[in-house]
């Protein structure tokens, strides 16, 4: 995992080159990945229809919505490290 990823607030208001060059595309995977695994699809289809809506459809604060992200991104990292051996 890349240690200085972007904020969403960075992905969100880079243009479409700096976007790519944030790497913003795959980034977007693991956001999405992260959505549906832990809130499930039905959820991310309210986001997509109200991107502004953070709070009333996860509970949360779009702050505290990245820092469920960074965690879920660190517990992915850790569960697919192989141990040395």
């Amino acid at each position: 995992m890349k240690n200085n990823l972007p904020s969403l607030q960075e992905l969100t208001y880079a243009d479409t080159v700096s976007f790519g060059e944030l790497g913003g595309y795959g980034i977007s995977a693991s956001i999405i990945d992260f959505l549906v695994e832990i809130y499930g699809f039905a959820k991310l289809k309210e986001f997509i229809i109200e991107p502004k809506n953070i709070q009333n459809i996860y509970k949360m604060s779009e702050k505290d919505l990245e820092i469920s992200w960074l965690n879920y991104l660190k517990q992915q990292q850790l569960l697919n490290e192989k141990p040395e051996g």
